[in-house]
């Protein structure tokens, strides 16, 4: 089975609480742990990620930490939501009560859901730093916000 930091229904919670229903199962636990791995254990690092999961810092998880994995949940799975795929291949929904947002709306979105991923981790990595006295299994080194900064299109590496 696999472990994750958050349940689907929390991501629904935490992210997906402007206004649209979505039903739970359309985020599964591997949507979750793919979100984890790629923008949340790298700040965290595989033993503070394994303390929270053995219910270590219950705080720092409710805090800092779900809300980091549920915003980038939703930045994975935001493009795919957008459409659908069926026999007919790859849709966009039509009805009479609304009409599929533009290409250029939907873009907007995504970049909005970005920053808000990128506000949560590093709210996470800045936390954990000024108080890296209180989790021992951190380690400010291997904090990938804290070892990189993105400027564009340049990599800082600290």
């Amino acid at each position: 089975m696999i472990q994750t930091l958050i349940t689907p229904q929390q991501t629904i919670a935490l992210a997906f609480s402007d206004g649209g229903y979505l039903a739970a199962d359309a985020i599964s636990l591997h949507d979750i742990a793919a979100a984890e791995a790629r923008y949340v254990t790298p700040v965290l690092g595989e033993s503070l990620r394994d303390a929270l999961l053995d219910g270590q810092y219950e705080a720092l998880l409710e805090e800092y930490v779900a809300p980091a994995v549920a915003f980038s949940v939703r930045t994975m799975l935001q493009r795919a939501l957008n459409v659908s795929t069926g026999q007919a291949g790859l849709v966009v929904a039509d009805c009479e009560a609304a009409s599929a947002a533009s290409a250029a709306a939907a873009d907007a979105l995504q970049r909005s859901l970005v920053e808000r991923r990128r506000s949560a981790v590093r709210r996470l990595s800045e936390h954990l730093r000024a108080h890296a006295d209180e989790y021992p299994e951190y380690n400010v080194a291997r904090d990938a916000v804290q070892r990189c900064s993105l400027y564009g299109d340049i990599i800082q590496i600290h």
